[in-house]
C-alpha cells in the first residue's frame, strides 16, 4: 500500500523531453553516446563489483550451521543483519543532502570496505564481533541503490543538455549487461577460491559436501578470502565516485535549461524570435506557479474541510449522546419503567443509523451521477478536440494532446476556484 501511495503521489523532478517526440537509439549509435557519458560510467564500474560484493552474505550461514552448529540461530540473526538496511535506506537523502551525492556514495561504499576490513581481524576472534562486522557492512549497503540512481539521473539530465540526447533506456540495460558479467566473474572466483581451499563437488555426482566446513581449517580460510575479496570490491566500487564533480547548484541550472529547451520545442514556439520566446515561457513560469499555489491552497481547504466535518461529526455524537441522556431521564421521571426507557431510547439509536446509512446511500449517489458526468464531460471534450486537430491537419498523439489540454482546463477551473476561495477567507493568492 505505501508502494502504491508513493508510485501514484510522485512527480518528476523535471520535465525534460516533449512528449510528442519519439526517441529511436540503435544500439551502436547509442554505445557512442554513453561511452562520452562520465556518470554512467562511474556508476558501471562501482555496480560491477556488485556480486564481488555480495559474495559477503553466504558467510553467516556458513557460521551459524558449521562454526556453532545451530542453524536455528541463523533465523534470528539473519532478522538482526538484515534490518540493518533501513536504517542505510532512510539515511540516504539525509546523507546526500550535507554531504553531497559524491561524497555520500564515496562514504557507503568505502564504509563497505571498512565493515569487511573489521569482520577480517574480527571473525576469528567470536561470532558477536562477526554480527557486528556484518551489521555495519549491511548498513553501508542499503543507501547505495537510491544514490546511484540519484547520480545516473543527474548525469543523465548532464549529457542530455550538453549532447542533448536522452539515454535512460539504453544506459539501464547497457548497465545490466555490465553488471551481469560482474555477477558472472565473481561467481568463477568465489568458485575458484571454495575448490582451492578445499570446498570441492563430487566427480561423480557434482554435489557439494559443505559439512567439510565444520573443520576451522578448512572453514577459516575460505572465509578469509572471501571477506578479503569484498573489501576489495567495496574499496574499487567506492574509488569512481572521487570522479564525480556535478553539484546541487549545478543541477539547478541545468534542469532550468533542460526545461527551457523543451518549452522551446512546442509547436507554438516554433519560429519565434529569442525575445519572445523567454516572454512566453516567463508567463508559461508564471502560470506554473499559480498552478503550485493553487494546488497548495486546494489542499489546505481540503484540510480544513476534512477537520470542519471530524469535529462536526464529534459535536453531533456528543448532542446526540445528551439528547439519549436527557430523554432517559425524562422517562424515568414520568414512571416509565427502566426496561421500557431502555428500549425507547434503542428506538432512538436505530433511527439515528438508518437515517445515517439513507444520507450515506444518497452522498454515494450524488458522487457516482457526477462522476459519470464528469466522464462524459471528458469524452466530449477529447472527441471534440481530436476533431478539431485533425480538420487542421495535425497526425499523430492527437488523442494524448486532447486529454492534456482537458486537464490544463480543469487546472484553469481550480486556480480560478481557488483564488477565489482565497479572496473569500483572506488568504494569501
Amino acid at each position: 500500500l505505501m508502494g502504491l501511495l508513493v508510485m501514484t503521489s510522485t512527480r518528476e523532478r523535471t520535465l525534460v523531453q516533449d512528449k510528442q517526440k519519439e526517441e529511436k537509439l540503435p544500439f551502436f549509435k547509442g554505445l557512442k553516446e554513453i561511452s562520452k557519458s562520465r556518470y554512467f560510467w562511474i556508476v558501471s564500474i562501482s555496480k560491477f563489483f556488485d556480486g564481488f560484493k555480495g559474495g559477503i552474505g553466504v558467510l553467516l550461514a556458513w557460521v551459524c550451521t558449521y562454526q556453532l552448529n545451530n542453524s536455528s540461530a541463523l533465523g534470528i540473526v539473519q532478522t538482526v543483519t538484515s534490518m540493518a538496511f533501513t536504517p542505510g535506506i532512510i539515511l540516504a537523502p539525509l546523507l546526500m543532502k550535507k554531504m553531497g551525492a559524491r561524497n555520500a556514495a564515496f562514504f557507503a561504499h568505502a564504509l563497505n570496505c571498512a565493515a569487511a576490513l573489521l569482520m577480517l581481524f574480527t571473525f576469528r576472534k567470536g561470532f558477536v564481533f562477526f554480527v557486528i562486522a556484518l551489521f555495519c557492512y549491511n548498513f553501508a549497503s542499503g543507501p547505495q541503490y537510491i544514490m546511484q540512481t540519484s547520480i545516473l539521473s543527474d548525469g543523465l539530465d548532464y549529457h542530455q543538455d550538453k549532447y542533448g540526447t536522452r539515454l535512460e533506456g539504453f544506459a539501464q540495460n547497457f548497465m545490466l549487461m555490465i553488471t551481469t558479467v560482474g555477477t558472472i566473474l565473481s561467481t568463477v572466483a568465489f568458485s575458484l577460491i571454495y575448490e582451492t581451499l578445499g570446498l570441492v563437488a563430487d566427480e561423480t555426482t557434482g554435489l557439494t559436501d559443505y559439512s567439510v566446513l565444520t573443520d576451522a581449517a578448512v572453514r577459516e580460510p575460505i572465509i578469509q578470502w572471501v571477506v578479503i575479496v569484498a573489501m576489495i570490491a567495496g574499496g574499487l566500487s567506492a574509488l569512481p565516485y572521487l570522479l564525480c564533480n556535478l553539484k546541487a547548484k549545478d543541477m539547478i541550472e541545468i534542469r532550468e535549461r533542460l526545461e527551457y529547451k523543451k518549452f522551446c520545442g512546442r509547436e507554438e514556439c516554433k519560429g519565434l524570435e529569442e525575445e519572445e520566446l523567454k516572454k512566453l515561457y516567463a508567463e508559461y513560469l508564471e502560470n506554473c506557479e499559480r498552478e503550485h499555489e493553487a494546488e497548495r491552497l486546494k489542499v489546505q481547504a481540503q484540510k480544513k474541510e476534512a477537520e470542519d466535518r471530524r469535529l462536526a461529526r464529534l459535536k453531533e455524537e456528543e448532542d446526540f449522546e445528551n439528547a439519549l441522556r436527557g430523554k432517559y431521564a425524562e422517562l424515568i421521571e414520568s414512571g416509565v419503567t427502566k426496561k421500557k426507557a431502555e428500549a425507547e431510547i434503542k428506538s432512538m439509536k436505530k433511527e439515528r443509523k438508518k437515517k445515517q446509512k439513507q444520507i450515506s446511500a444518497e452522498k454515494r449517489k450524488a458522487f457516482i451521477e457526477e462522476y459519470k458526468a464528469f466522464r462524459k464531460r471528458k469524452k466530449a471534450f477529447i472527441e471534440n478536440d481530436v476533431r478539431e486537430r485533425k480538420a487542421r491537419g495535425e497526425k499523430g498523439f492527437l488523442k494524448i494532446l486532447a486529454k492534456e489540454k482537458f486537464e490544463d482546463v480543469l487546472i484553469e477551473e481550480n486556480i480560478q476556484k481557488a483564488e477565489e476561495e482565497a479572496l473569500k477567507t483572506g488568504a494569501s493568492v
